[in-house]
This record gives structure tokens, sequence and C-alpha cells, in this order.
């Protein structure tokens, strides 16, 4: 739809190489902080919550390779492995929500997936 069309080109001007496939968006490299986790890049992905968005924020950081922290063989305790999208079934999910989250019908008025994924930093930080 015209919605989910204007917020895949607002990703794409950061993510060029973000693929868009069945209602999830997938990004192939994304760097997180490697004195935090053994790998410092992975992919990560999201899923567009239908129906209801962008009334209803999306939920989660589905990552591949499943983390650990560095160093150790512990996972996160917000971590669910393993988890299928239409990228794989080999995915691991960080719970993780945008605070506040209030969408509206105009991408660039309310929040928004590019929004969304700004975020993700914050919660790669956190580690466990």
């Amino acid at each position: 739809d015209e919605r989910i069309a204007a917020e895949l080109a607002l990703i794409w001007q950061y993510f060029p190489d973000a693929e868009y496939r069945d209602g999830w968006i997938r990004l192939p490299a994304y760097s997180i902080p490697p004195d935090v986790w053994e790998k410092p890049v992975i992919e990560v992905a999201l899923q567009i919550p239908q129906p209801g968005y962008p009334g209803q924020a999306p939920y989660g950081i589905h990552v591949r390779p499943f983390l650990r922290l560095k160093g150790s063989d512990k996972l996160p305790g917000d971590y669910t492995e393993p988890v299928n999208t239409p990228f794989g079934n080999d995915w691991g999910r960080l719970s993780w929500q945008h605070e506040g989250w209030r969408g509206t019908a105009d991408v660039a008025a309310g929040y928004n997936l590019i929004g969304f994924i700004r975020t993700f930093p914050d919660r790669f930080k956190q580690g466990a």
C-alpha cells in the first residue's frame, strides 16, 4: 500500500541494501557494539504489524546469527530463538519497542519505521 511504499522509500535513503518481503524488512549488514556482542555486524529484521500499522507499534528486533554476549555463551534474558521470517527460519528475537509510539497517517508527521530502526542502537548497547 501507499504507506508501506513511503516507509520503504525512507528506509532505502539510509539503508539502500534493505530488503522488503511479505511485511518484513531486512537490513543485511547492521553494525552493533563490538565491545558488547561477539559479532560486530549482523543481519536485523523487523516485522510491520498487520493489521493495525501505524496505529499498532512494531515490536522486536530480529537478529541473525543468534546473538551471544562478548566473551561468553550467555544470551540476553529477553532473547527468543529460533524465529521464522520470510528470510529464513534461523533468526533470534530481542524484545524491543519504541516507547511512546505515536503512529499517524502521515509518515513524516508521526512515528515511522525508520524512527523505530534508529532506536535499535539503544537496545544493542544494553547487552544482557
